[in-house]
């Protein structure tokens, strides 16, 4: 072998030395060290797996590297850029007592259907219009957030944003629809959306749980506070819980380790 690729230590190592400390190493650390060699491979492979999903979704909820467009720069570090530039638009139009459609400004939507049945009668009565615009995507600071009935004929697709109150505080609130404002007449974004504004009795290690209600509720858009991760646990949607900021995750683990 040497006749043919040279002296071992002509060669570097360290990349691939320094992946088992991810691959191999943490991961075996992480497991029962059983005198099973399948079941220890297995358990093993299992925290991997498990380390490159979390890994994935934090790095999608906050990107280290964020592409800003030349309209999406902020010329004043205060101000927070937002856009809709490539969201699809729709119009809700009042034409009867408790009746409305939606026109798309893309004819090729007109057969799609809305899944929350109140959102075009809530928009109406809160704006006092026939006639409010929508669009299904929102970007600010640099994130993207999607509110599309049935984003590329997959289903519905809705974002959550923690969304900061007058209280100060921040909930997570899941966006249905963004209003825009200069195409209805106002300055600025409006965004409707369903909130867990209330804590619910017990939370785990890595969420915290949250009451989530079916109640749309208008906001300014400048009440975005950034994106959140949330998984809707309970199969009745009642509960809702928001995973814990990864930095303080061996806070948290020290806390239960304590007691």
């Amino acid at each position: 072998m040497i006749v043919w690729f040279g002296a071992p230590k002509n060669y570097d190592s360290q990349c691939p030395e320094h992946n088992h400390k991810y691959l191999a190493k943490k991961p075996g650390r992480r497991s029962h060290k059983t005198n099973n060699a399948s079941e220890f491979e297995s358990q093993v492979a299992r925290r991997v797996c498990e380390a490159r999903i979390i890994d994935e979704m934090y790095e999608t909820i906050n990107p280290t590297n964020l592409s800003y467009s030349e309209d999406m720069n902020p010329t004043n570090d205060d101000v927070i850029q937002e856009s809709i530039q490539y969201a699809s638009k729709a119009t809700i139009v009042k034409i009867g007592i408790e009746s409305y459609s939606v026109k798309w400004k893309n004819k090729n939507y007109n057969s799609m259907v809305i899944p929350h049945q109140n959102l075009p009668s809530f928009l109406c009565n809160h704006y006092k219009k026939d006639e409010v615009v929508i669009c299904t995507e929102y970007n600010r600071g640099g994130y993207k957030y999607r509110c599309h009935p049935n984003f590329y004929n997959h289903g519905a697709y809705y974002d959550w944003m923690l969304v900061l109150f007058n209280d100060n505080r921040r909930y997570p609130c899941k966006l249905i629809a963004c209003v825009p404002g200069k195409d209805n007449d106002f300055e600025g974004n409006h965004l409707v959306v369903q909130c867990a504004d209330k804590k619910a009795k017990q939370d785990s290690v890595l969420f915290n749980d949250y009451i989530f209600s079916t109640k749309l509720v208008q906001i300014d858009a400048e009440c975005c506070d950034g994106p959140c991760f949330v998984v809707e646990m309970d199969p009745s949607k009642t509960i809702v819980s928001l995973a814990v900021e990864k930095d303080l995750w061996p806070e948290k683990f020290t806390e239960v380790y304590e007691n």
